[in-house]
């Protein structure tokens, strides 16, 4: 039997800034702990075959986190890493390099002009 595994991509993105006074008075004070749960969802054949055979479901899955602080005023980014080190996660710095190239070709002498 051949199965055949798709890639799910989810994308989610908020601005807390974006939040009701309400809201931000509820969930934003600093004992507010916040989390993230991933569960594995699987088709139902599958979940009676590991019952049957006596086997863990298992699925390996990435996830990429970008916390952006606009004012730059909080250290969140030095915080956040100590935290996934002290917890035990495997984390990775993604560092984008951002490069525009124009070549334009002026119609006078044919020069490239690199800018």
């Amino acid at each position: 039997m051949t199965m055949q595994w798709q890639k799910l991509r989810l994308k989610l993105s908020f601005d807390l800034n974006d939040m009701t006074p309400a809201n931000r008075d509820k969930c934003m004070h600093s004992s507010r702990k916040w989390y993230l749960k991933i569960e594995g969802l699987y088709r139902d054949f599958i979940e009676k075959d590991a019952l049957k055979k006596g086997y863990q479901l298992s699925q390996d899955y990435g996830m990429r986190l970008t916390i952006k602080d606009p004012t730059g005023k909080a250290p969140i980014y030095n915080e956040v890493a100590q935290q996934l080190t002290y917890l035990n996660f495997i984390h990775h710095d993604v560092y984008v390099k951002n490069q525009v190239h124009v070549t334009s070709a002026l119609e006078d002498d044919n020069e490239k002009t690199e800018i």
